[in-house]
């Protein structure tokens, strides 16, 4: 699984920041892209519309060492997206975002936390939730 961070410039270590996943990561993180999420966020967060935020963006894992073109045809895409099971949630809260915390710091409120996503990914942040 390859997956992106987005640390704002306004971040600081010494202040908790608020945490955004999304799914699907590579949709999110294309400055050319639909979403462009890093720009937005940039935006939101210096006009104080959004507190600092710390975007993490994960990409479904995929059978070979290339990833299909377009990305949206991921082999463990709807295993990993659609299953309404507790396998991906306990991977993201076990194992994704300890590994984050090592290095950021992310607040513990649960208001301040969200996740998100298009089509499969949007059924997998509702499942999250």
């Amino acid at each position: 699984m390859e997956d992106y961070i987005y640390v704002p410039s306004r971040y600081d270590l010494k202040e908790p920041a608020a945490l955004m996943i999304f799914q699907d990561g590579f949709a999110y993180v294309d400055e050319l892209g639909d979403f462009r999420v890093p720009i937005v966020y940039d935006n939101l967060i210096y006009k104080k519309k959004l507190p600092v935020t710390i975007c993490l963006y994960v990409n479904p894992g995929h059978y070979s060492r290339e990833y299909p073109k377009p990305r949206w045809k991921s082999s463990n895409r709807s295993l990993e997206y659609d299953v309404l099971n507790d396998k991906y949630v306990t991977m993201l809260i076990d194992e994704i975002i300890p590994e984050v915390k090592k290095k950021y710091n992310i607040s513990d409120e649960r208001k301040l936390h969200g996740i998100g996503g298009v089509s499969s990914g949007a059924i997998c942040a509702f499942k999250a939730a």
